[in-house]
């Protein structure tokens, strides 16, 4: 019997399935099919289907069409409808739609997936639909809103973005909005943008804002934060001040750092400390930052030691990590002792690693620690 012979292979799957030896008959087709045999193919996802092993059917059904077997996806579309349909309700019950089981959801996905790679978009988006009606996720909804605007079906993405938004994904705020915007519906995008002021989701909050400031509205979209924005919700306060800065508010903005700052957020610090020495006020950014090390704030150290080191005041930097030092920063010793370095003061970087700071704050002249002897007692070195 040769190989290449068609119909003497399906008479060997006959013969194979006939004595019990499905496995082996399943096996032998997909070996012919895989060679672009369309008969061997649907012998071969007859079998798999009638075996209940329909999951693994559709999985190497994909991956013949993918390696270009058209009527592999055919067939795929085929298990995948009768697997889908519903169950006949009995009589004086109501059928309720439920959750697709797991193994359909994937089969489902992975035809629109197919259809998808095609561009076959429209079949694509009603099979996400059909996924979306019973998955709660947010996934499907950005996936189904993603392919209709690649498709030029703006209105309809919106639609699905803010799908998406109602199942948790604020990040596809912005995606509405812009999409809005684009299409002549910029009032409209305000509008519901604005609506957010009333949400208790703080990365949604964020992202409203940051649309609004694209739409050309910092000051609403600063308003919006600081009208929700608690004594501890140091990240919204951030971005209140970022969009406050970047609106050209210096002074407000590092207020709004402060605040945010105080609430936790180490980079409200450093954007607070930066910003008043980039508006000429060094000594009051200097003052602030001195008020949080005392308040054992050691996160303060660094961008006042920063702000010093500019202009100089090297000596000055290095009382501020003593102070550190005495908050519990266990690091004091040795940053000091790398500006020392830095510094062409080597021998006291050497001096102050070996023997520490003199209560009065300068660095120790060297000293000697008495150890009692084994025998008898004195000092040693």
């Amino acid at each position: 019997m040769r190989s290449g012979d068609s119909a003497a292979v399906i008479r060997l799957d006959e013969v194979l399935e006939k004595a019990g030896r499905d496995a082996e008959a399943i096996a032998c087709l997909r070996a012919r099919a895989e060679t672009g045999d369309v008969d061997a193919l649907w012998r071969a996802a007859n079998m798999l289907e009638n075996a209940g092993r329909n999951d693994e059917a559709i999985t190497w059904l994909h991956s013949r069409a993918r390696a270009g077997q058209p009527a592999a996806l055919r067939l795929v579309e085929r298990l995948v409808g009768r697997s889908a349909k519903p169950a006949r309700a009995e009589p004086g019950k109501e059928l309720h739609r439920s959750r697709p089981h797991p193994d359909n959801q994937n089969a489902v996905r992975a035809t629109a997936e197919a259809m998808e790679s095609e561009g076959r978009i429209e079949e694509a988006v009603s099979r996400y639909q059909h996924l979306a009606e019973a998955d709660g996720s947010p996934a499907l909804r950005r996936t189904i809103a993603n392919l209709l605007k690649r498709d030029g079906q703006p209105d309809q993405a919106i639609v699905w973005y803010r799908h998406a938004v109602e199942s948790g994904d604020a990040y596809a705020i912005s995606e509405v909005a812009d999409l809005m915007a684009e299409t002549g519906r910029r009032d409209e995008a305000l509008t519901w943008l604005r609506g957010f002021a009333v949400t208790d989701a703080p990365l949604a909050l964020r992202q409203a804002a940051q649309a609004l400031e694209k739409l050309g509205r910092p000051d609403e979209a600063a308003s919006l934060l600081l009208a929700r924005a608690g004594a501890r919700d140091g990240s919204v306060l951030l971005h209140a001040a970022e969009i406050l800065e970047r609106a050209g508010r210096a002074h407000e903005a590092i207020t709004t750092y402060q605040r945010a700052a105080e609430a936790g957020n180490i980079y409200a610090l450093r954007h607070s400390a930066a910003l008043l020495q980039n508006v000429g006020r060094s000594d009051e950014a200097l003052t602030w930052l001195w008020e949080r090390v005392e308040a054992g704030d050691i996160r303060a150290v660094r961008p006042g030691v920063s702000i010093l080191l500019s202009v100089g005041r090297v000596d000055e930097a290095i009382v501020w990590y003593q102070l550190s030092a005495e908050v519990g920063d266990t690091r004091a010793l040795w940053r000091v002792g790398n500006l020392l370095e830095q510094t062409a003061r080597k021998e006291e970087r050497t001096r102050l690693w070996r023997f520490g700071w003199s209560p009065d704050g300068t660095v120790a002249e060297p000293w000697e620690a008495p150890v009692l002897r084994a025998a008898g007692g004195g000092r040693s070195r």
